[in-house]
């Protein structure tokens, strides 16, 4: 007598392609509001070389998950893994180019963070170059986000101690944000700040008081009390450093009696903290 049962069907599940396994992952990853395990999704991310690899060695997909898992591990403050994987997603992109613009210039941004963490300048200085001259080709930033952008290489290159080219690259960056922006614009006091300290190492002591009079005199127009207060405070320093302590006196004295005015007992104890530091190197 012949089985009339039928033989067992075998259902084979189609695995997932690479894409359909890593966009959740890289959704998820650029969600400013994402919530997710740091560890897993590494390890899910880690999991998916091999299948990238396997579509080349100057794929887009291995160019996308490299800049993904430095994105990651920026995010995780491992700096040294974040660097590994973010030059190996540059050296993709250097033979073949395959990620857009805004994808580089955000994996450049994100290596120049990391490079500040690890205190090397020099690679802080090198990734922002490369993050602004992808500005032309960007859509995602706004005219704020692009000059702020601008104005962290400027930071950066004092903080080098390139102060001679830190001078130079602030003096366009404020011409350019005062056409755009205007002159009063309240954002402008960083920039002029900055120009402030550039000035001041190369001993221009009067072009270094000129920015930080209209530091005060901005962020007093625009009701930015604290800024105004620094801005103060390096005047008095500066005045007492050229051997002016009236002058200085009296910088001191008024950041006392804005502190007051806004009736604000921490930024009045430090301005008190302050003058009494500044009487007392004035006696020495």
């Amino acid at each position: 007598m012949q089985d009339s049962t039928p033989p067992a069907q075998v259902i084979t599940v189609p695995q997932k392609t690479f894409a359909e396994r890593f966009t959740p992952l890289q959704t998820t990853l650029l969600d400013p509001e994402g919530l997710f395990s740091g560890s897993q999704m590494l390890a899910d991310l880690t999991a998916l070389i091999p299948l990238a690899k396997a579509q080349g060695e100057n794929s887009v997909e291995l160019a996308e998950l490299y800049a993904a898992l430095a994105l990651l591990q920026g995010k995780r403050d491992e700096w040294e893994d974040q660097r590994s994987y973010g030059l190996q997603a540059l050296a993709i992109q250097q033979r073949h180019p395959v990620l857009p613009a805004d994808s580089v210039l955000a994996l450049h941004y994100s290596l120049s963070m990391g490079a500040a963490e690890l205190e090397v300048p020099e690679q802080v200085i090198e990734h922002l170059r490369a993050a602004i001259a992808l500005i032309p080709q960007d859509h995602t930033l706004s005219q704020r986000q692009q000059f702020g952008l601008r104005q962290e290489l400027g930071y950066w290159l004092h903080r080098h101690g390139d102060y001679a080219g830190a001078l130079a690259y602030n003096r366009q960056l404020l011409a350019d944000a005062e056409a755009v922006f205007g002159k009063e614009e309240a954002d402008l006091t960083g920039m002029l700040t900055n120009l402030a300290q550039n000035s001041y190492e190369l001993k221009n002591w009067t072009q270094s008081e000129a920015y930080l009079q209209r530091v005060v005199g901005l962020s007093r127009q625009h009701g930015k009390l604290d800024i105004e207060l620094d801005g103060l405070f390096q005047l008095g320093v500066l005045a007492h450093e050229q051997g002016d302590n009236v002058q200085a006196l009296g910088y001191f004295q008024q950041r006392i009696v804005l502190a007051r005015e806004a009736d604000d007992d921490y930024l009045l104890e430090r301005a008190e903290e302050d003058l009494a530091e500044f009487k007392q190197r004035a006696k020495g």
